[in-house]
């Protein structure tokens, strides 16, 4: 499932899949969203954006269900991805690095807010 700011740019890279010179890439059968909460059936989201504002909330998510969410795009300052409240739900979260991503990732600013730094798990 492909959720993009332009119908165009997720049928480009539907269409880079498809021609792939990677046979395992051509396998993928991409869908494309009509909105963030298609992805209430998911189990495994993955994002990667430029976005500097919330691309997920609480719900956009089939909470309580083992979802799995890894959000990779927040890699500089202000940049984030998903809503704090959907961060302040999650029963696990991890990160690679603590002080990276309290400076540019997903738990900027969350110590003391609705995630204490505490909670998160640094697996790096």
């Amino acid at each position: 499932l492909l959720l993009s700011r332009s119908k165009a740019s997720a049928e480009k890279f539907r269409e880079q899949l498809r021609s792939s010179a990677c046979p395992l890439d051509r396998e993928w059968d991409v869908e494309l969203a009509a909105c963030p909460a298609d992805f209430r059936r998911c189990q495994l989201i993955h994002t990667c954006t430029t976005a500097r504002g919330p691309i997920l909330g609480v719900g956009d998510v089939a909470l309580g269900t083992g979802v799995h969410i890894t959000a990779v795009g927040a890699d500089s300052p202000g940049k984030k991805e998903l809503h704090p409240d959907l961060v302040a739900r999650a029963d696990l979260r991890v990160c690679d690095s603590l002080a990276q991503s309290t400076s540019r990732g997903e738990f900027q600013g969350c110590d003391g807010g609705v995630v204490e730094i505490s909670d998160v798990l640094n697996a790096g």
